[in-house]
């Protein structure tokens, strides 16, 4: 007797198309997850990062009126200049934990070394530090502002990013 060689079954073709049809969605199903979770956490942080920036935007700005009217005290009657020093140190203080753009920092710093020089008696401050307090100030504006902008830009880069991907996948 010769014995049988077991007989090989097959998949049929239906098996093979349905193991491959779930094998696409599934790995469509994974990329959209993706790009959904990509474009939640990318909408997410833009506004919270633009927030940062507006909130240095608005400590600088509230550390410039209270500098020009310690320098100009004639000017601004209605406040006494212990307002205006608690007004300057507590934007001062928020801008310092705040730094939203990389060279902020090191400018704040400056900012804040000025200010401990001088606010003792605004009535003896030179030239060169308050006019380099009022560029220490532009300055960090100016680049707050640009930093607001290209995350705009960067969110909307990215937002076109995922909508091309989306689109040739």
């Amino acid at each position: 007797f010769m014995a049988q060689e077991p007989s090989i079954s097959l998949p049929s073709i239906r098996h093979k198309f349905l193991r491959s049809f779930f094998l696409l969605v599934s790995g469509y199903a994974v990329l959209g997850l993706f790009l959904i979770l990509a474009v939640f956490f990318a909408s997410r942080m833009t506004p919270a990062l633009i927030h940062a920036n507006y909130d240095s935007i608005s400590a600088i700005v509230t550390m410039s009126e209270s500098w020009y009217g310690l320098s100009y005290p004639e000017n601004y009657r209605e406040r006494s200049g212990k307002d205006l020093i608690n007004d300057f140190e507590s934007a001062l203080a928020v801008e310092e934990k705040n730094a939203a753009q990389a060279d902020e920092k090191m400018i704040v710093t400056q900012i804040r070394e000025l200010w401990d020089r001088n606010r003792s008696d605004m009535g003896k401050i030179t030239s060169e530090d308050y006019h380099r307090v009022d560029e220490l100030l532009d300055e960090t504006i100016a680049m707050n502002e640009r930093g607001m902008f290209s995350i705009v830009e960067e969110s909307y880069l990215l937002g076109r990013r995922i909508l091309i991907a989306s689109v040739a996948l």
